[in-house]
Order: C-alpha cells, then structure tokens, then sequence
C-alpha cells in the first residue's frame, strides 16, 4: 500500500514540475521587421478565412506591456498570423510576435529597441527569447541608383549589427525578394540581385513576385499577406532544421 500511495505522490510531483516548467519555458519571439508590406494596417475580417476570424491564442503579441492573442480587428495584419500559426505548430508551443519599423537597409540596427522589449517583458514576469526575424527592407533603396549599390553591403552590415546587439550570431533571419522595379523604384533589379548574391548564416531569401498586390503594385492584398506569412514560415523552419 505503502509503494502504492508513494508511486502516486511521485506522478503528481513530476505532473507539477513538468507544467510549471512549461510555464516558465521563455516564449519564442519572432521579429517582424520592415515597412508597410511587414507593418501594414489592422485586417478587414470579412476578407479573411473563417480560420482566422477567432482570436489565435497560440499566436502572442506585445500590446501595452502585455502579451495578448492575434485577434482580427484588433491587430492583424495577415503574415504574421499564418507565420505565427504555421510556427506554433511545429515548435509545439505558442509564439510571441513583436514589429520593429526599418526603413532601409542602411538604417541602423534595431538591437536596442528589440532588448527592451526582452527586458520589459521579463521585468513583468514573461520571459522571452528572440527566436528569429522576417525582414521586409527593399523598396526605398531602389528609389535612386546610389542606395540600390550600395544594397547589399548595407544589408551585410545592418544582419551582421542586429544579431551582435541582440547576441546572437547566428540568429535565423528570413527576407523576402524585391518585389519587381516600377515607376517610383526604377533600381530595384540592382536591390534583387544583391539579395540573390548574399552570402549570410542562417539567412534566406525567397521569391514573391507571383504573390498577389492591390492596384497600386505594391501593397500585398489580403490573400497576399497570408500567403507572405506561409512564405516566411517555410523559410524559418527550414533555417531552424538545418540549426540542429
């Protein structure tokens, strides 16, 4: 009876070690870095997919010093919810999201800001990790020739500045092409090539020129957001299965 009662008392100690070290496990937190096709504006629901309508609540973001679930009409965007999703499914935990605002790539490093909110979250009992960054820098630096040839030592320089301010070399960070020179960006093709030929750790590039923008040519659609997210998922996870 003895070897029975204690048996018992050692599962419930281990089921209590294992939920609160669960609990206190650092969130994973992904970067969304860039302009408006990576900032963008809060979602209209009635162009999403009944999926996506509830709020996500494996998918955290930072609001007001709070992590709070993505929810449509309130936060979303559209790549970082099936990012997000596609990235709590195959971590098999929830993920937290945060935007930084870059404007090109010759803009300093976001290092600084990005730790505060490492320190902030944890100083309030969250902890956190930074697990990767989605970067979308491209569109201003093909407005004039200088800017677009200097692309890629720039893009160089701000990847290798980011992960030494946030400490960690090897920091997965995935981008997505230029989308194709128009009437305002004529030395975009200079900015692609550049992204074609960089040669980074943990880093990728993928294509999106047969992903769907507004009338402007610019700005993704909805369709086109969620897509982008799907996009940069696959990216992430293949840098991370390679990490291990």
């Amino acid at each position: 009876m003895r070897s029975v009662i204690a048996c018992i008392f050692l599962i419930m100690l281990t089921s209590v070690s294992a939920s609160g070290g669960a609990k206190d496990r650092p969130l994973k937190v992904f970067v969304l870095a860039g302009t408006s096709n990576m900032l963008g504006a809060t979602a209209k629901v009635e162009k999403l997919p009944d999926d996506l309508r509830q709020p996500l609540k494996e998918v955290l973001v930072y609001k007001n010093g709070e992590w709070t679930p993505l929810e449509a009409g309130k936060n979303l965007v559209g790549n970082e919810a099936t990012f997000g999703r596609a990235m709590a499914k195959h971590l098999g935990e929830p993920v937290g999201i945060v935007w930084i605002s870059v404007a090109s790539a010759s803009s300093k490093s976001p290092g600084l800001g990005i730790n505060n909110i490492v320190k902030q979250s944890r100083d309030k009992g969250r902890p956190i990790v930074i697990a990767g960054i989605l970067l979308d820098v491209s569109y201003r630096d093909g407005i004039n020739e200088d800017t677009a040839k200097a692309y890629g030592e720039n893009l160089v320089r701000w990847v290798e500045a980011t992960r030494k301010d946030i400490g960690n070399a090897h920091l997965p960070i995935v981008m997505n092409r230029a989308i194709p020179p128009g009437k305002g960006t004529p030395y975009l093709e200079l900015v692609r090539k550049a992204q074609d030929a960089a040669k980074l750790p943990s880093f990728r590039v993928f294509n999106c020129d047969d992903v769907p923008r507004g009338a402007d040519k610019v700005h993704f659609q909805t369709e086109g957001r969620l897509e982008m997210g799907k996009r940069f998922a696959a990216g992430m996870i293949e840098l991370i299965k390679a990490d291990k």
